[in-house]
């Protein structure tokens, strides 16, 4: 594990300007899907790779994760507290690249199309 961490960090430090800018390419392409949907979308939270869809109706956020699950992505209706507005939460890998990010970001629209 400790290995694993330091050639994570090494392939972190050396790509990190790919990195930054393909994660603000992925929280653009979030916004632009909440502009997009917004009967669905009240908005984007989070940064770059670890960004949140936030929804106006809980039904819809966890209609949309259990879709985007059963296609394979991993990510999570975020509904723990009780006050806390229905949000997907998405982490994607750091080493995702613009074909993987456009793939995530079409599943979603497509579910978001769904949903309307």
């Amino acid at each position: 594990a400790s290995l694993a961490y330091l050639v994570t960090m090494e392939w972190a430090q050396a790509n990190g300007s790919v990195t930054a800018e393909l994660g603000a390419r992925f929280e653009d392409s979030l916004r632009a899907l909440a502009a997009e949907f917004p009967q669905a979308l009240s908005g984007v939270d989070g940064w770059r790779h670890m960004s949140t869809l936030c929804f106006r109706d809980l039904a819809k956020a966890e209609a949309f994760a259990r879709e985007l699950n059963r296609r394979g992505l991993d990510i999570s209706t975020q509904t723990y507290k009780a006050d806390c507005p229905p949000v997907v939460l998405m982490k994607v890998p750091l080493i995702a690249d613009q074909v993987v990010l456009d793939f995530v970001v079409g599943a979603m629209r497509d579910v978001l199309k769904g949903l309307a």
